[in-house]
């Protein structure tokens, strides 16, 4: 989206405890109990053949605030110190903002904003 950094920057100044953004994340399905992702992104998947698919796993739209954010892009509107490289740095991130009293939030709209590219294919 060509439109992106002046929708996140929208979407911070909207939503001032908003401390985190990201196009998926985690949030508590009230009906089932269970904890499932929301939003969505384009993504290249790549195994046998190449494809490239819509992930839309919600159908609210604007900025919905979640449990934790997913790790395929993380915006931070307030920052915490790096921790390093944690394989779910996007969990620690999201519940150190909770603590400093920030939400975190994704922004899903019709069209996917950004590409997720799995980084298996790599150019030479």
């Amino acid at each position: 989206d060509k439109n992106f950094v002046l929708k996140i920057l929208k979407a911070f100044e909207d939503n001032p405890k908003v401390g985190i953004i990201g196009t998926r994340g985690y949030y508590k399905n009230i009906d089932t109990d269970k904890i499932e992702f929301i939003g969505n992104n384009l993504y290249q998947q790549y195994g046998l053949g190449s494809q490239i698919g819509i992930l839309k796993e919600g159908y609210e739209q604007g900025i919905i605030e979640t449990l934790a954010i997913d790790n395929h892009i993380m915006i931070t509107a307030k920052d915490t110190p790096w921790g390093g490289n944690s394989s779910n740095t996007n969990i620690v991130k999201s519940v150190e903002l909770r603590h400093m009293g920030y939400n975190t939030a994704v922004i899903v709209e019709d069209n996917p904003m950004v590409l997720f590219d799995n980084g298996i294919l790599k150019e030479n």
